[in-house]
């Protein structure tokens, strides 16, 4: 396995920087994901760790080594792609064994560990189908065989999952993650999804504008997000302007006031206050305020509450079966913000 670190990398196509500057380093044995929109640079930095692009400056390194110019075939790498390139004139076996006859291992030796890959994704007597014979989730284990036998002291996998129904995301994710746990390989994880990120990685990576913005764990990035964009793209968020008229106090419009952590900001310090959905509550005895509901959207699990008090409109969900409480649209609700849980974002 293996420790990967890239110092000051940056990509440029032309005129348009797609890598900006991006320094990190991850451990062996990591599950790493680059979580971010399309076109945030996430998948150019990995085809340059893969050695498929190279980098306008910086370097990479591998267990302390400089392969910055080093061949992806002498960088003990697997990468499974988002299409699974798979080659449909050849058998499953074939397909799983193509990495080990472009690297010249021996005859006798390929066929017992294409065996061993295909056991390792559960496709085991996979190896005479026909690729076109086979589910999409079975393609997208043929891939991750494929990529590791060759036995990689590193995983790539970019967006592995977006060519699958949701259920079968689910299942295959948690296999992923099950595998690289029990394998421990330096693996890394491109998506858009902020759920897949959340479910499986150590740590995460958000990238934005072919920059990355920050790096922590999933329950940090999503409690303690260091920007509103960071925290709007890992979930539902309310965003509600506030001023500060006390040190330790923060208004609202309509007068509204709340306790905050933080108590070294003058009085009139402009502010913008996180709060997602699930922090919000209603019917409390408590109540932050009272507001009117103004849109329902049910989900299944939850009802998602649209609610207005003046100029302030913010999210709320309620459990779907929570206790006999009935919403209807145009009823006025008493509102609970939870107060510790307020993300504080200067302006």
């Amino acid at each position: 396995m293996a420790t990967v670190r890239l110092q000051g990398i940056s990509k440029d196509f032309g005129d348009v920087r797609a890598v900006d500057n991006i320094s990190f380093e991850v451990a062996e044995g990591e599950f790493f994901s680059l979580l971010g929109p399309s076109g945030c640079g996430k998948t150019t930095t990995l085809r340059m760790l893969a050695g498929f692009e190279n980098p306008s400056s910086g370097s990479i390194f591998i267990n302390g080594k400089d392969v910055t110019a080093t061949k992806p075939q002498e960088r003990h790498v697997g990468m499974v792609f988002q299409n699974y390139a798979l080659f449909a004139h050849l058998s499953v076996g074939e397909n799983v064994a193509f990495g080990l006859k472009a690297r010249k291992v021996e005859k006798s030796h390929i066929l017992p560990r294409v065996v061993k890959a295909l056991q390792r994704v559960e496709l085991t007597g996979f190896e005479n189908r026909a690729v076109s014979e086979l589910s999409g989730g079975q393609q997208q284990r043929v891939a991750l065989a494929r990529a590791l036998v060759i036995e990689p002291q590193i995983l790539l996998l970019d967006e592995p999952l977006s060519n699958l129904d949701a259920k079968l995301r689910v299942e295959t994710r948690e296999q992923i993650r099950e595998l690289q746990k029990k394998l421990g390989i330096t693996t890394f994880y491109v998506t858009h999804d902020q759920e897949e990120a959340l479910t499986q990685s150590d740590r995460i990576a958000v990238f934005f504008s072919g920059r990355c913005v920050q790096i922590g764990s999933p329950r940090d990035i999503f409690n303690n997000p260091q920007t509103q964009e960071v925290m709007a793209f890992l979930g539902r968020a309310n965003f509600l302007d506030a001023e500060i008229v006390k040190p330790g106090v923060a208004q609202l419009d309509g007068e509204i006031k709340l306790k905050l952590d933080k108590n070294e900001m003058a009085a009139g310090t402009k502010i913008t206050l996180g709060l997602r959905p699930h922090q919000v509550e209603l019917f409390t005895d408590e109540p932050t305020f009272s507001g009117e509901i103004a849109k329902i959207t049910y989900t299944g699990a939850f009802e998602e509450i649209l609610i207005r008090a003046g100029e302030l409109t913010i999210e709320a969900l309620l459990p779907n079966g929570a206790g006999d409480r009935v919403c209807r649209i145009g009823d006025t609700v008493p509102v609970k913000l939870l107060e510790n849980s307020l993300v504080i974002f200067m302006k």
